[in-house]
Parts: structure tokens; C-alpha cells; sequence
């Protein structure tokens, strides 16, 4: 039984130890103990599920973060391996870059309307760290809100839900 049992997945444990529960013949304390155990094995396996999905989303996320950055350090690079640097009249420094590697960089980071962003990852990250601010900004806004007058904590809460109207435009890139 006991190799039978380390074999099974938590789905084939949970749903085993739940039909055990209304078989055995004592009643009351064991089964209910097993009835439990299934329950919370069950509950605890689904937040499992939950967290791996979470972690896969971060991986992917920082995945594309350090491929963003990757070719932003590449390009940069690049300039900075292949500068002249040369002394004008007025004795300040100047650094001359070719122009192949100033047309890399504004093909690469250019915003413009018709161009394809190539910070995604990066534009999300941040749109969702503005967002996180400013529902904390609501937050506390709220709760000055309970120790105001009626009329002016309704003003408060008025603002912190305008706030969280604007952290869910900052999360869609409606807004930068």
C-alpha cells in the first residue's frame, strides 16, 4: 500500500482519501480527520498550482526583460567600441559616432506611431510599477478618508477611486 500511495499524484491522493473518508466503518473522529486532511491536501495543491503558474508568467517576464536589455547593451556597446573622440577650438571633448551605429539605435528604440516598440517587456514592467504606486496612493487615500468629515471623505474615496481608474489605464497603456 504504502509504494501504491507514493506513486499516486496529489489529484489521485486527495480524491482516494476522500472516498476513504465515507468508508470507514468508524465514524465520527477518523473520518472526519481524513475528510480534512484530503480537504486541505486538496486546497494546498491548488495554490501549488496557482504558484507555479505565477512563477512560469515572472520567468517569461524576466525573460524578455534581459533580451530587451541584451540588445540595448549590444548596440550601446557598439558605440562605445567604435567612437572617435576628438578636442574643438573651444578645448571641449567630443565623442563622433558612425552613423550605422546612431541608425541602429534610433531604428532600435525609436516610439514612434508606426514603429514596433521593442520595450514591451520593459513598458509593462513599469506600467505595472505605476500602477502598484498609485493603487498604494488610493489606499491611503481611503483610509484618511475614515477619520475626515462624511462630506470630504466622500471626496477622499472619490479620488482614490479615480486613482484606481487610472493604475487599471496605466496596466492597459492607455497612459504612460
Amino acid at each position: 500500500m504504502k509504494e501504491q500511495l507514493a506513486k499516486m499524484t496529489i489529484i489521485e491522493l486527495v480524491r482516494t482519501a476522500h472516498s476513504y473518508s465515507t468508508s470507514i466503518k468508524q465514524t465520527g473522529v477518523y473520518s472526519e480527520l481524513v475528510r480534512e486532511m484530503a480537504s486541505r491536501l486538496e486546497a494546498l495543491n491548488l495554490a501549488h498550482i496557482g504558484a507555479m503558474a505565477a512563477l512560469s508568467s515572472t520567468e517569461n517576464d524576466r525573460d524578455q526583460l534581459a533580451a530587451e536589455n541584451a540588445q540595448m547593451l549590444r548596440l550601446l556597446t557598439d558605440i562605445s567600441e567604435n567612437h572617435d573622440e576628438y578636442v574643438n577650438q573651444d578645448e571641449y571633448l567630443y565623442a563622433g559616432v558612425p552613423m550605422d551605429y546612431v541608425s541602429d539605435i534610433n531604428t532600435y528604440v525609436s516610439r514612434d506611431v508606426n514603429a514596433e516598440n521593442p520595450f514591451k517587456a520593459t513598458d509593462r514592467f513599469l506600467a505595472e510599477q505605476r500602477a502598484q504606486g498609485v493603487e498604494m496612493f488610493a489606499a491611503h487615500i481611503g483610509d484618511l478618508a475614515n477619520s475626515m468629515s462624511a462630506a470630504t471623505a466622500e471626496k477622499m474615496k472619490s479620488i482614490g477611486r479615480q486613482g484606481l481608474k487610472f493604475a487599471a489605464q496605466l496596466r492597459a497603456g492607455e497612459v504612460l
